[in-house]
């Protein structure tokens, strides 16, 4: 006898989400003429439908429950074929710098011309600068996106691995330009079903019109490196040396690139 594969009774329930999207459906059969399990599992298989209701088949559970009968029950939730999904996360790490924003001088009796200037040079100790350690705020940006499987080939591999500790040459995800350093990705790519990638970039913010000692009109971006040449001068009004910056100087320590395609596409 053939196996055959009908609807049961009753046929379907769901899930009806309001905020998430994340609906469902679990659809009941019966399959008969087999105690085969590969052969109502095959007659199943060549009887539903990927796509029901606009959701998509995740997974199935084939049961027997007497001679030449089974049940199964389907479950169909959120059809996805591309999709992004953004996490933000904000922290702080620690950097020694060795200059501030401003300085501030307090001498004894009042008399604060008797203490040298700095030119914000942080714990000045016998001519040495010690620095300070200062807790740099950031933000972490997480990007998962889920795509057909077969888009992750090994020349996309390639091309991830080459745009990683890179900076974004135009706006990105909502982001400006030169904001975003990409720190790289992990990858899932299933025997079946969707794969995805989980994408990480470091945020930062473009500085315009600084002031550090007598320097002026400084502009740094997001990810360059910022740096004061300091030099020790003799300070006649304290009557003592002290450091005062004699110029700054502003570095680029990552490739700026084009992120066009940066997402998987369907291979040719």
């Amino acid at each position: 006898m053939t196996a055959k594969v009908w609807d049961a009774f009753p046929f379907q329930d769901g899930v009806e989400s309001a905020t998430t999207g994340e609906d469902s459906r679990n659809l009941a059969f019966y399959v008969t003429g087999t105690d085969e399990y590969d052969d109502a599992k095959a007659a199943f298989e060549a009887y539903f439908a990927l796509t029901f209701d606009g959701l998509e088949m995740q997974r199935y559970r084939l049961k027997q429950l007497a001679q030449e009968l089974w049940h199964v029950d389907a479950n169909y939730g959120q059809l996805i074929t591309q999709s992004h999904s953004f996490r933000v996360r904000t922290t702080g790490a620690t950097a020694r710098i060795t200059h501030g924003y401003s300085e501030t001088r307090y001498g004894p009796g009042g008399n604060n011309s008797t203490v040298p200037q700095q030119d914000a040079a942080l714990n000045v100790q016998d001519g040495r600068i010690e620095g300070h350690e200062k807790v740099i705020p950031s933000m972490e940006l997480a990007l998962t996106y889920r795509f057909d499987r077969t888009w992750l080939t090994a020349a996309y591999i390639d091309r991830l691995e080459n745009l990683t500790v890179t900076i974004n040459a135009g706006a990105f995800g909502g982001r400006a330009a030169e904001t975003l350093l990409f720190l790289g990705a992990e990858l899932d790519q299933p025997a079946t079903g969707k794969g995805s990638v989980n994408y990480n970039f470091l945020s930062g913010r473009h500085i315009q019109g600084l002031t550090l000692g007598q320097v002026t009109g400084i502009s740094k971006k997001a990810h360059q490196f910022l740096w004061p040449l300091w030099e020790t001068i003799d300070d006649t009004t304290a009557n003592r040396n002290r450091k005062r910056i004699a110029g700054v100087y502003v570095n680029d320590v990552a490739e700026v690139v084009s992120w066009a395609n940066f997402f998987p596409t369907a291979p040719v």
